[in-house]
């Protein structure tokens, strides 16, 4: 019999003795039938002797917990230990939820600037389904519900792979440690879904014309400035959003973005263009408060940090005619404005902060006047030796292009090495 759910529910047993079903899919794996009870139960063979241990009751165990059960005690008797013994060595192994907390977001805290965003990961998306469930009895086939699952939900293709990155993330650093019977990130065969590359969104200059039209309007009075402040130095949200006086020296045109785990920051320069924006901006503070707040862009209503500003920006984009455009979208405008300007890959990246040159391409768009551009540069190297030839007689035989480099002495050259080289080739 098939192990499905509705198989194993429809089955019933009105005799008195024990009726057994084999699951094809798992050699060793038992749906026991009694009178008033499913029991999955995994049979197995120690020392010569025919032994078995209960799993667990069905429904109340699925028949992929149980599936996954039976294939630790594989795993158990491969390493020469017997899974009737196996809950002495369960006892010490954590569950999902357990090591996250424990041991993989306190590491990840010390190393790693996005560790909220694999604490947010986790919280949405592994939590549910995997905290209690015992490091060891994941399996590949609990990799294949991940992804079945937010594909069903409508997940894209980044996201379900940043939630694999993680649960991978957490196995490596389990088996590092040598937590008793986890398996590696290549046992449960996590492998990434194909994600082409977005084309990266780019604000033309009539956009912006409209958007600061409608910026002017906004009821929150700093967004116009926050947006002209990410559009001219390229910086993060969250970096402008948390900018405070004390980091600029506007006499040497230079900003400090402290790093957000600490002990450490990165100096870039601004434009002269940032100085106005920033007058303005002090202007309001003395007008709403009556002095300077700490912070440059601060919710004058909590004195904090915004914690987003998404629904004004949201209006104000929408009334712009750019619904999609994204504030992280001016950031690649930034650099795209740069790249088509001529400045070096490397000064961009600089500018930006990027550790990876490779990150700094991702957002470094051509438009395509600066690729015509670029192409009439190589038809003006070219275009003379080209009208040059108009009035020459092709030859019919392939030494045509020898004759195209007379002058340099080349084609006399060629013709000599060519005889040289006869002999050998005969």
């Amino acid at each position: 019999m098939q192990f499905t759910t509705k198989n194993l529910e429809a089955c019933s047993n009105s005799m008195q003795r024990r009726i057994t079903y084999t699951d094809p899919a798992i050699p060793g794996l038992q749906l026991e039938l009694l009178r008033k009870t499913k029991k999955f139960r995994f049979r197995y063979v120690w020392h010569g002797k025919q032994r078995s241990v209960v799993i667990g009751e069905f429904p109340s165990f699925s028949i992929n917990d149980a599936r996954a059960k039976a294939t630790e005690y594989k795993r158990l008797l491969a390493e020469g230990i017997d899974p009737r013994h196996a809950k002495q060595f369960t006892d010490h192994v954590p569950t999902v939820g357990e090591f996250f907390w424990e041991q993989y977001l306190p590491n990840a805290q010390r190393y790693k600037s996005s560790w909220e965003l694999d604490q947010s990961t986790y919280v949405n998306h592994i939590a549910p389904r995997f905290a209690e469930v015992a490091m060891n009895q994941v399996t590949p086939m609990n990799v294949d519900e991940i992804v079945q699952q937010m594909t069903q939900k409508g997940y894209a293709a980044g996201t379900i792979n940043r939630v694999l990155i993680l649960f991978g993330s957490l196995f490596t650093l389990g088996h590092k440690r040598k937590v008793h019977g986890v398996p590696t990130r290549a046992e449960l065969d996590i492998r990434p879904l194909p994600n082409p590359q977005k084309l990266e969104r780019y604000i033309s200059q009539a956009e912006t014309r409209r958007l600061f039209a409608e910026l002017e309007r906004s009821r929150n009075p700093l967004l116009r400035h926050i947006v002209a402040f990410l559009l001219l130095t390229g910086a993060r949200k969250s970096e402008a959003l948390h900018a405070r006086w004390v980091d600029f020296d506007l006499d040497v045109q230079a900003w400090t973005i402290p790093h957000k785990k600490g002990g450490g920051h990165r100096r870039v320069m601004i434009s002269a263009a940032i100085k106005p924006i920033l007058d303005t901006v002090r202007e309001i503070h003395i007008a709403r408060l009556g002095k300077l707040h700490e912070l440059v862009f601060p919710n004058f209503k909590t004195g904090e940090p915004f914690v987003n500003v998404y629904r004004a920006w949201d209006y104000a984009r929408r009334h712009a005619g750019v619904p999609e455009m994204r504030m992280h979208d001016l950031r690649h405008s930034f650099a795209s404005a740069l790249v088509n300007r001529g400045v070096s890959i490397y000064e961009v990246q600089n500018l930006l902060g990027h550790s990876s040159i490779n990150t700094t391409k991702r957002y470094a768009h051509l438009s395509p006047e600066r690729l015509r551009e670029s192409a009439e540069v190589a038809a003006s190297v070219y275009t003379a030796s080209i009208a040059a030839t108009k009035d020459v007689d092709v030859p019919a035989e392939p030494d045509f292009l020898l004759s195209l480099l007379l002058g340099a002495g080349i084609a006399e050259q060629a013709h000599n090495t060519e005889t040289k080289a006869a002999p050998l080739l005969q």
